[in-house]
C-alpha cells in the first residue's frame, strides 16, 4: 500500500466524533474539516508531505470530494480523493470494510507532526 511504503500522505477530514466512533486510518493525519485552522493545517501538511501526494478521506467521499474540487478549482495539485471513504460508497467498500488498519483517536492525535497540532 502506498501509505505503508511512504509514497503518499493521508488526511482524514472527518469530525472528532467520527474518529471516536470508527477510529482513524492508520498513518493518516487527523485534520478535521470542521475545526478552526483547517486550511492552514492542510497547507502545512502539504509542506510536510515533501512532494508526496496527499490523499483526502472522509466517511463516504462527499466531504473529501468537495475539498478536492475546491483545491483543484484554486489551482492546487498533489491531492487525491479516496472516494469510497472510510465507510464505503457506491465507488467501493471503504477503508474499514476492506480490513485496512485503524487506530484510536488518541493514538492518531499523538502521531500528528507538531506543526499539524
Amino acid at each position: 500500500m502506498a501509505l505503508d511504503s511512504d509514497l503518499i500522505r493521508m488526511i482524514d477530514v472527518r469530525s472528532r466524533a467520527e474518529w471516536v466512533e470508527t477510529g482513524v486510518a492508520e498513518k493518516a493525519w487527523a485534520i478535521s474539516l470542521h475545526e478552526d485552522r483547517f486550511a492552514e493545517r492542510l497547507f502545512e501538511a502539504r509542506v510536510l508531505a515533501d512532494g508526496r501526494e496527499i490523499a483526502l478521506i472522509c466517511a463516504t467521499g462527499g466531504r473529501s470530494g468537495r475539498v478536492m474540487r475546491s483545491l483543484q478549482n484554486a489551482g492546487y495539485d498533489g491531492f487525491i480523493d479516496v472516494s469510497e471513504g472510510m465507510l464505503g460508497s457506491e465507488r467501493g467498500q471503504g477503508w474499514i470494510a476492506a480490513g485496512l488498519p485503524v487506530v484510536n483517536i488518541e493514538n492518531a492525535i499523538a502521531a500528528l507532526p507538531k506543526p499539524l497540532i
